[in-house]
């Protein structure tokens, strides 16, 4: 009992290096692309057409790349090609009428009216969590694509991985040794700020003593395809993300002393009854 579950905490340790890895790309892509800005340019358009306002894409692109509003550097300079990357990342709705007060002198007529101003109030904070839950799910998109090419490119076969750490005690020791010294140090870490630590994440693989990256010119496309069904599992597991496998680590490793304490004591009670 006690050796299988010593092989989650290896397994569930190389997914969280690995897991770690996906979060840093999927968040350096979402600042290249801009995505947090592009969604809330799409909220604010929904919300703005919605409310009966006139040319709404328009608007909701000058109020997000207003200076008084972006928390961007590219927000003072002109250019379509900039403009994803001029959007703010968040707006509060007393912000978002001041601004459109502000656009009405360039637009030459008033934006906001008692009627819209009351839709705006009523649905923003709606529209707001909409906007989040796109955000969500666009990241949830790329977090699978990464761990589908993380898998593969790694030729990382679950089922090998498993059965290696279950027919060998040495790595499995040295697996769980460099892993708990790992989690304790990150003992009041949150899972969403590991992402960005490269040191954090070279240790945690670097803890686990497998050898992470293959020796590519050893490879055949006959261990790919003997591989495939053990890679899409990997795959399948890396896309549940690193706090799933960051909280479950926890979990186990503090499982483990209890259940060794219960082993432990059935082994001296079985000595008890024998000597009976």
């Amino acid at each position: 009992m006690l050796q299988s579950l010593d092989v989650v905490v290896g397994f569930a340790g190389v997914m969280l290096g690995i897991s770690l890895i996906i979060t840093t790309v999927s968040q350096m892509i979402s600042g290249a692309l801009g995505l947090r800005g592009t969604n809330l340019r799409w909220g604010l358009k929904t919300l703005l057409e919605q409310a009966g306002l006139k040319d709404a894409a328009t608007l909701a692109q000058e109020v997000l790349s207003h200076p008084l509003v972006s928390d961007s550097t590219f927000s003072k300079f002109a250019g379509r090609i900039l403009d994803r990357w001029r959007l703010a990342t968040a707006i509060r709705r007393p912000e978002l009428t001041g601004i459109l007060d502000k656009l009405a002198t360039s637009h030459g007529h008033q934006l906001v009216t008692p009627t819209n101003a009351a839709f705006i109030e009523q649905w923003f904070d709606t529209i707001m969590d909409r906007v989040s839950q796109r955000f969500a799910t666009s990241m949830r998109f790329w977090c699978v694509g990464f761990a589908v090419v993380a898998a593969f490119g790694l030729h990382l076969d679950s089922i090998q991985l498993i059965r290696r750490l279950s027919e060998d005690s040495a790595t499995r020791a040295s697996v769980l040794a460099g892993v708990q010294g790992n989690l304790r140090r990150m003992e009041n870490t949150q899972p969403a700020d590991l992402g960005g630590d490269v040191a954090k994440i070279q240790s945690i693989l670097a803890s686990t003593g497998l050898q992470i990256i293959p020796d590519y010119s050893s490879l055949t496309w006959a261990d790919y395809r003997k591989s495939f069904f053990g890679m899409l599992i990997t795959a399948a597991f890396l896309s549940l993300g690193a706090p799933f496998w960051y909280n479950g680590l926890k979990t186990f490793l503090n499982l483990r002393p209890v259940l060794a304490m219960r082993m432990e004591g059935d082994k001296d009670k079985g000595k008890d009854q024998s000597s009976n």
